[in-house]
């Protein structure tokens, strides 16, 4: 029988079946690569997700119901070059890396990751080997981009990046220091006529009567300072 299950994570059912089929090769001898590959038959889940999900999952979970420290799965030499061929295959059809090893996961995210982390280790440690893949891939009839001189560009902008932000910060620093000192002139400008106002209202009707010229006179000046502060 074949259990069809949604594609996106692993449901409550399927992992019964897989810790079923874990138990029964261990009562019988069977191995875990036997039991992946069923599994994965049963659930139409490639053998590898299968196998990612129950080390990364399953088995410490059914380990006396405690946790445990998971074993490194570590890359086999054709697992890695199938994983770069299939990555670059997939940019060569316009899909993003995320979604080829979403593909490759089977839906499984734990696997997906795993196979993202060592496909940028494979970027960053071993560009012959992306090269090798490439001219394969080209002999097969497929254009491939090159992710290598993607990955330097890219770095290369993101180090430019930094000192555009601090030229940017720089220019508007300054500006917050002029805009600063522009305040704080238009706030003693704008004191110095509230003073002279209330020192002009404080006198007596006769006093302001002969000192009116004088106020008018420095008000235009006071006010002028202001202005020119404003501007």
């Amino acid at each position: 029988m074949t259990v069809h299950m949604a594609r996106n994570g692993w449901s409550e059912a399927e992992a019964a079946l897989l810790a079923d089929a874990v138990r029964q090769a261990d009562a019988t001898g069977a191995s875990l690569r036997s039991v992946f590959e069923e599994t994965g038959r049963r659930l139409s889940r490639k053998p590898n997700s299968v196998r990612n999900f129950y080390y990364l999952q399953l088995r410490p979970r059914e380990e006396n119901g405690k946790s445990r420290a998971v074993p490194f799965v570590t890359f086999g030499e054709a697992e890695v070059h199938r994983l770069v061929k299939e990555v670059l295959l997939g940019k060569s059809r316009g899909k993003s890396v995320r979604a080829c090893v979403l593909e490759m996961a089977g839906g499984d995210r734990t696997a997906m990751l795993r196979y993202q982390n060592k496909y940028r280790a494979v970027l960053k440690k071993r560009p012959e080997l992306i090269l090798q893949v490439r001219q394969e891939l080209e002999r097969e009839g497929y254009a491939c981009p090159d992710p290598v001189a993607e990955m330097q560009m890219k770095s290369r902008e993101k180090e430019a990046v930094p000192l555009q932000h601090l030229q940017q910060l720089d220019r508007m620093k300054v500006q917050q220091d002029m805009m600063r000192l522009q305040l704080e002139d238009m706030q003693l400008a704008a004191r110095n006529v509230m003073m002279l106002c209330k020192e002009f209202l404080a006198l007596l009707p006769e006093e302001k009567q002969g000192n009116l010229d004088a106020f008018c006179r420095e008000l235009t000046s006071r006010l002028t300072v202001l202005e020119n502060a404003a501007n």
